[in-house]
């Protein structure tokens, strides 16, 4: 059996959603803490969602990088022979 500790904000359980057959978890608690419960199914869908969003912002600073107009260029020079 192993043991972690979490603080406020942690979550736990959300890579068993993805394992098959499902694994049942336990948690203590040493203080007083609000539990979320999300299906598996809703769960799913966020993570599709948030991963739609985080490529939508790739893409997005990507086309702004394209439309960049650097305000200096880079010259090639060269030097005479010392």
């Amino acid at each position: 059996m192993s043991w972690e500790i979490w603080g406020n904000g942690d979550c736990f359980g959300e890579m068993a959603i993805l394992e098959q057959p499902l694994k049942h978890l336990t948690a203590l608690s040493l203080a007083p803490v609000q539990l979320l419960v999300i299906p598996a199914q809703r769960f799913l869908q966020l993570q599709i969602l948030q991963l739609s969003i985080r490529r939508s912002i790739k893409l997005y600073l990507r086309l702004q990088m394209l439309d960049y107009s650097p305000k200096s260029q880079l010259l090639k020079t060269s030097h005479p022979a010392l």
